[in-house]
Formats: C-alpha cells, sequence, structure tokens
C-alpha cells in the first residue's frame, strides 16, 4: 500500500481492500457520476464531516477506488459499503482522496518539492 498514491485501507471484516484514488479512478467516478472530479471531492468532503450522505456518491468513489486492485461491478462495491459501513468508507476514501491530492505533504511540512517562487527567467 502507498498512501503517497492515493492508496488507503479499508477493513471489511477479515478482507482488506486497498482503495485507490488515481487519475484513471477519477475519470472512472466522474463518467459514472456525471459530475467532475472538482465537485465530486467538494461534495465528499462536506459530507465527511457529517453533513448528509449522498449513498449514490460514496458507493461511486468506492467502486472507483477498488477497481484497480478488486475489479468490481458497481453492486459488487455497494456490497461492500454495506458490509464495511458508513463511517468507515467515508473515512478511508477521505484517506485516499487527501493523499492522492498531495494534501498529506503540506499538512506534514513536506518541502521536498516546494511550489516555485519568484520570478521565472531563463538564466
Amino acid at each position: 500500500m502507498n498512501p503517497l498514491r492515493g492508496e488507503a485501507p479499508l477493513v471489511v471484516g477479515d478482507a482488506t481492500y486497498t482503495l485507490v484514488l488515481d487519475v484513471n479512478a477519477y475519470c472512472a467516478v466522474e463518467a459514472v457520476l456525471d459530475r467532475d472530479t472538482d465537485s465530486i471531492a467538494a461534495a465528499a468532503v462536506a459530507q465527511a464531516g457529517g453533513n448528509g450522505v449522498n449513498l449514490n456518491l460514496w458507493r461511486g468513489m468506492l467502486w472507483g477506488a477498488l477497481q484497480q486492485r478488486h475489479p468490481c461491478s458497481m453492486s459488487d462495491a455497494g456490497d461492500i459499503f454495506g458490509a464495511a459501513g458508513v463511517v468507515a468508507v467515508k473515512r478511508a476514501l477521505m484517506q485516499a482522496m487527501q493523499m492522492s491530492f498531495g494534501l498529506r505533504e503540506a499538512e506534514d511540512g513536506d518541502q521536498s518539492n516546494p511550489p516555485m517562487t519568484g520570478a521565472a527567467g531563463t538564466g
């Protein structure tokens, strides 16, 4: 499992699923939800704190995050969702989403690849 690549574990009973939110996952989720990644992420962040639960959003995100390591149907993702529970699914997907957007490094003060500042020049 590589959290720096948007991977997070989802433990369901004796099984551990590796959720991956990479470019391919986001594109797949965009297609099934007919929303862009910005609106998906904004809705997930708003709901992560307990502000309602759009099951279609979370099931779609879970389905997309499962595809790389655990390809399955949307119905199978719903079954995994039901077995894991809303809280566990939200937590795992939010962890994967934060890592995929590089938010962990910013929070930890990692400056190994800091943004460039000042004027750009050619030398």
